[in-house]
């Protein structure tokens, strides 16, 4: 019978817990593991069932959300839509790195917090995993021009 104090059901339970082997506890996290990932798989698959009988639904939620999100992330940067159109403009709408005319995002510093310029997502992401540093950016130069 469960009980109405919550605080003697999860007593309770740690008691069961207690008594059990090192094994029976590995036994028990690996079945708790396994019913996690049977959900999220059956989730995923129903979220994507949903998405392909109810495009329409979809859209709908994708308007209605999308407008919001440009300014929000401009915000974080202290940036108006006015002067991101402005970077964009004097970078000819491309990205200064690869020059490919993609999606552009904001590119900050993570030191400073301030804006450098606008990057597409590949660029963008490439430099945070060089962790902004010239050093590594040159070091990976050389690698790739087969210097060391």
């Amino acid at each position: 019978m469960p009980y109405a104090d919550p605080e003697k059901a999860k007593s309770r339970s740690r008691q069961r817990t207690a008594s059990m082997t090192g094994s029976e506890r590995a036994e028990r996290a690996d079945r708790s593991a396994a019913w996690a990932r049977g959900i999220a798989d059956h989730l995923g698959s129903y979220k994507k069932q949903w998405r392909k009988e109810n495009p329409d639904k979809v859209q709908q939620q994708q308007d209605r959300y999308a407008p919001k999100r440009p300014e929000y992330n401009l915000r974080r940067y202290g940036l108006t839509v006015a002067e991101r159109n402005a970077i964009a403009e004097k970078q000819d709408h491309k990205c200064p790195i690869c020059q490919h005319e993609r999606k552009l995002h904001v590119d900050h510093d993570h030191k400073t917090g301030a804006v450098r310029g606008l990057l597409c997502l590949g660029c963008n992401t490439s430099l945070g995993k060089f962790e902004d540093d010239p050093t590594i950016l040159l070091r990976a130069i050389a690698y790739l021009k087969g210097e060391i």
